[in-house]
């Protein structure tokens, strides 16, 4: 039995688990805005127009990476079925979550936006449990 904490999300051939408490841990939060942060003021200039195509590219490959690095080490726990990294199967490692969130940035775009609404709801049945709990 799965704790309210953790989370699989089905991907046709596998499955991905994650750890929904580290997402909204205020390491991970933190982590994340420092991510942001260091990457803010070239994300402008990019929105200016003030950086090259492959600069741009660059940037976003960048960031993606280390926000994936975060994701894979704190909040992706593991995954089963067939999961196929540069077109072979690979076994779970905090190494290949990384190469599978970079190579694939739609299934980290949507495992994040997944994690965030199960975040959401187990703080909600947090808060529902926590208002019908006796008072001591």
């Amino acid at each position: 039995m799965t704790s309210i904490n953790e989370h699989t999300e089905d991907y046709f051939d596998y499955k991905i688990k994650m750890d929904i408490e580290a997402l909204k841990s205020r390491k991970f939060a933190t982590a994340m805005s420092m991510v942001n942060a260091k990457y803010a003021r070239k994300e402008r200039m990019a929105e200016k127009g003030q950086l090259s195509d492959d600069a741009v590219e660059k940037l976003y490959e960048q960031k993606n990476k280390e926000m994936a690095k975060l994701f894979a080490e704190d909040v992706f726990t593991g995954w089963t079925g067939d999961v196929k990294i540069d077109g072979k199967k690979a076994s779970y490692s905090k190494e290949n979550a990384v190469k599978l969130l970079t190579e694939y940035p739609d299934l980290f775009a949507d495992l994040i936006s997944v994690a965030k609404e199960k975040a959401e709801e187990v703080k909600e049945q947090e808060k529902a449990e926590a208002k019908n709990s006796p008072k001591s």
